[in-house]
């Protein structure tokens, strides 16, 4: 990508100076076709490259997002069910506690 942005801005300055310059057809026929040949390089191959490289990241991060619910999930409801035991336990003794009371008075 750095010979790209350098191609881009060498070619800019040729175009830019060659009419300050007198310089010759062929400086500014070249930097034309470097200016032309980074187009190219940045349309057919860097951005393809890009929006491919940012799509497998997305991909890998929704992934990695739906694999995090998951266990989230799973914690949740594991939680939840030891909650439930719990209460049943505590349920469970004051019922108890209750009978004892009752039996002794």
């Amino acid at each position: 990508m750095r010979a790209a942005a350098l191609g881009f801005l060498g070619s800019s300055v040729l175009l830019a100076t060659a009419p300050t310059t007198a310089a010759p057809m062929a400086i500014q026929g070249g930097a034309l076709a470097l200016l032309g040949w980074m187009v190219w390089y940045l349309l057919a191959k860097a951005l393809p490259a890009h929006y491919k490289a940012a799509a497998e990241e997305r991909k890998a991060y929704l992934s990695a997002l739906a694999l995090e619910r998951e266990n989230y999930l799973e914690v949740q409801g594991r939680t939840q069910d030891m909650f439930c035991k719990t209460l049943d336990d505590l349920s469970l003794s004051i019922n108890l506690l209750s009978e004892n009371l009752t039996k002794g008075t």
